[in-house]
């Protein structure tokens, strides 16, 4: 999972940069992993996993049917901790989702995914 995470991250050409965020993505493309960023607009803005997209856990609801309709896409989230993570996944699971993870805080994750931590 982990190793396709990263294949996927590096070859896709259409990549939402670290600074978008929920409100300017209406779908992710492709069908490959989504890697989601839980924390707040101003943690994300402080440093984020390359190629991560911004949600924040109070905006996932509403976004994530839309956005990733497939519900067996796989899916990583992370923040700060891996606690709104890990709320992120119940949530996930309990709309459907079926291979959702959670990669922990953003130090783990980077080492957890081998993703770098970008500062937009």
């Amino acid at each position: 999972m982990l190793d396709a995470l990263q294949r996927w991250l590096q070859r896709r050409g259409t990549s939402p940069s670290p600074t978008e965020s929920a409100a300017t993505i209406e779908v992710v493309p492709g069908d490959g992993p989504v890697l989601i960023d839980v924390r707040t607009v101003r943690e994300h803005r402080g440093g984020t996993l390359a190629g991560a997209i911004n949600v924040p856990l109070s905006q996932l609801d509403g976004w994530v049917a839309t956005a990733i309709p497939d519900r067996a896409r796989p899916i990583q989230l992370f923040c700060a901790s891996g606690s709104r993570s890990e709320a992120a996944c119940r949530l996930l699971r309990q709309l459907g989702y079926q291979d959702v993870h959670n990669a922990g805080g953003l130090l783990v994750a980077s080492a957890r995914l081998h993703l770098p931590i970008e500062h937009p």
